[in-house]
């Protein structure tokens, strides 16, 4: 069975626009939360993590009204979890490091100017695995045999979805430019973890 995991992402970013076009660049803040449980001898903890990105979005008006915000962005993201399972005739242990590169495609169809410089966004985010450093290792013991360790290969889930919520205040800095301190709101499902409780000698992240 595999482990659906909802991740939870802030973005805090600045951004520097000349007309409707943005440059982008900032933190992130990641938790996971495991969707589905698994209580019989299982026992998962998600450690939250952290990351950067940087990207480029487009504005377009109509009337005084931003009609869509869209764009592309490079995040990398990073978490980790230990999964232990087992009584008592023996146990296993596994632990993962994500560490992944995503480029991701931004549109924002519903947006609301709060103010003239303070604007409301959402949207949903689609991205695309482009790197992975992913790491792990399982420990398995059990009575009466050798202990037995290994690696868990990295591989994410090559697609990930989610919804956005934005707020950001444009500071004027000219007549044509502006500095605009944003925050990101994305939440997600996420199959990073998916086989963190398979049997070890046979663990796969994909």
């Amino acid at each position: 069975m595999k482990m659906i995991i909802l991740g939870v992402t802030l973005f805090f970013s600045l951004s520097l626009s000349a007309q409707n076009h943005y440059g982008t660049i900032g933190l992130n803040f990641s938790h996971f939360v495991e969707w589905k449980k698994d209580f019989y001898h299982r026992r998962a903890t998600f450690s939250p993590g952290g990351g950067t990105m940087i990207g480029y979005f487009k504005e377009k008006d109509k009337n005084g009204k931003v009609k869509a915000r869209y764009g592309f962005d490079l995040d990398y993201s990073t978490g980790s979890a230990r999964v232990s399972s087992g009584g008592l005739g023996g146990n296993a242990t596994r632990i993962l490091d994500v560490k992944k590169i995503t480029l991701g495609f931004n549109y924002y169809p519903l947006n609301f100017r709060v103010t003239p410089n303070f604007q409301l966004n959402f949207g949903a985010r689609v991205s695309a695995r482009i790197l992975d450093f992913s790491e792990g290792n399982f420990t398995s013991r059990q009575s009466g045999l050798p202990n037995t360790y290994g690696q868990i290969d990295g591989g994410n889930r090559f697609f990930d979805a989610g919804i956005l919520a934005r707020a950001a205040l444009k500071i004027p800095i000219g007549k044509r430019f502006y500095i605009t301190p944003e925050s990101v709101f994305l939440v997600g499902l996420t199959e990073a973890f998916k086989n963190m409780k398979s049997p070890a000698g046979c663990c796969s992240i994909k």
